[in-house]
């Protein structure tokens, strides 16, 4: 007669598959689960730092684009302002330089300022013969036809025929052509000088 003790156990090699089933899918979800909520987080950390550098990359194009437009304006400008300060240094040096001629009654007989040197020569020369002659000989040498003396004859030169008002206009001119001649030296020493580093300076920039 048999015992209970003579019964062999059961097996329970299923029961503990199916338990180790359970726990190797629970922890495969939990790891899908951690797999899913940590791709999320990185795709919206993504699109986040995407959105941000859009926004800063945008910036940087405006600025980029304003400084440009800047650098380009200034260069233009410093260009016409170059050209400007040349032209009316040129512009002061000629008119000073004729009116230099006028206070030196260097003038032709339509009353246009001579500014040649060598013609200039050719009249103080004259000038000084009617310093020395008294008589209207060096007018006729000067202009021998007579139709043609004008009031730049070596007459008009001589300051005993010339009133005070005249010489004092002879005067203004030579001081406002001394005026000239001190504004175009200072044109030429320091305001075109800046101006053409400056120029230098912005076009290397440009680059």
């Amino acid at each position: 007669m048999s015992t209970s003790s003579d019964t062999p156990p059961e097996d329970d090699t299923n029961g503990k598959e199916h338990l180790n089933n359970n726990v190797n899918g629970n922890l495969n979800s939990d790891v899908r689960r951690h797999r899913l909520a940590t791709d999320s987080k990185l795709r919206a950390y993504e699109a986040k730092r995407r959105l941000a550098y859009e926004s800063k990359l945008q910036s940087s194009s405006l600025y980029w684009h304003a400084f440009r437009t800047l650098m380009h304006d200034s260069l233009l400008e410093t260009q016409k302002a170059n050209l400007l300060m040349r032209g009316w240094t040129n512009a002061s040096k000629n008119y000073g330089e004729s009116l230099m001629s006028v206070g030196e009654w260097c003038i032709d007989e339509k009353g246009t300022p001579v500014t040649e040197a060598k013609k200039k020569k050719k009249i103080f020369e004259v000038q000084e013969k009617s310093h020395v002659s008294s008589t209207g000989d060096s007018a006729q040498s000067m202009f021998p036809n007579q139709s043609r003396i004008t009031l730049t004859s070596t007459d008009f030169y001589r300051e005993e025929n010339c009133g005070s008002i005249i010489q004092s206009l002879a005067g203004s001119a030579v001081d406002v052509a001394e005026k000239y001649e001190g504004m175009v030296e200072y044109m030429t020493s320091e305001v075109i000088p800046a101006l053409s580093s400056l120029l230098d300076h912005l076009k290397v920039k440009s680059l």
